[in-house]
């Protein structure tokens, strides 16, 4: 009777440990920016992490902005990569220490134009900016230059390569290239500031963190050969 009794009260304790395989209906909702090669890596390198500690993944693809709504609305689990800047944007969401990009915000210009950090306080210039890029909103804060924000990188690269803009702020990941798939050798460029970039966890998922950053770890390790690299 002792035994059956010790039993019945350790049953119900047993979903909250994590060290127990997790029952497959169990979903992360992950939010994910729109897809270019470095997402798609990232997104394999996560989805293995999680697949590695029985979770079942769902992407959300949002634009930049859109997907900090979503985020603060309590709509998804985690937030696939974003630069460690936005962490004061996401009060509910927790860092997974395990560096999934290394990148630089850089002012590209075009060849014709002066190229330096003073261009963003000349009051004239017209700076193209991504609506939801945490960096760039920072950087631009104290700047007399105007911004002129775009939803996607695919568009603000665009309005460069059409000369609608004649500055830019945009990013390069290291051993990648630019985000915005802009080739370096067409315009002039200036590193403005460095970061590194993580996978977010929600709060209430906090008991998994250890688990995960483990098995990320793993993951972009077994991952590094695979890692894309432009073209230019």
């Amino acid at each position: 009777m002792l035994r059956i009794c010790l039993l019945l009260i350790t049953l119900p304790l047993l979903p909250l440990s994590y060290a127990s395989p997790i029952n497959k209906d169990n979903v992360i909702v992950i939010s994910a920016l729109p897809d270019n090669p470095i997402i798609s890596w990232v997104k394999d390198v996560v989805h293995q992490a999680y697949t590695n500690i029985g979770f079942n993944v769902k992407f959300q693809e949002y634009p930049p902005m859109r997907g900090i709504s979503e985020a603060n609305s309590g709509n998804v689990d985690a937030v696939l990569v974003r630069a460690e800047l936005i962490e004061q944007s996401l009060p509910d969401y927790i860092r997974v220490p395990v560096a999934l990009g290394h990148g630089d915000l850089v002012l590209y210009c075009q060849l014709s134009m002066p190229c330096s950090k003073e261009a963003l306080d000349d009051k004239h210039n017209l700076i193209g900016t991504i609506s939801g890029s945490i960096a760039s909103a920072q950087f631009m804060v104290d700047k007399k230059a105007s911004s002129y924000q775009v939803p996607r990188d695919s568009q603000i690269s665009k309005m460069l390569q059409a000369s609608r803009l004649n500055y830019i702020l945009s990013i390069d990941v290291k051993g990648y290239g630019n985000y915005s798939d802009l080739d370096n050798n067409q315009y002039q460029r200036v590193v403005l500031k460095s970061f590194d970039a993580f996978h977010y966890l929600h709060k209430s998922k906090s008991t998994i963190l250890l688990q995960l950053q483990q098995a990320l770890l793993e993951a972009k390790l077994a991952a590094e050969a695979d890692f894309p690299i432009l073209n230019h």
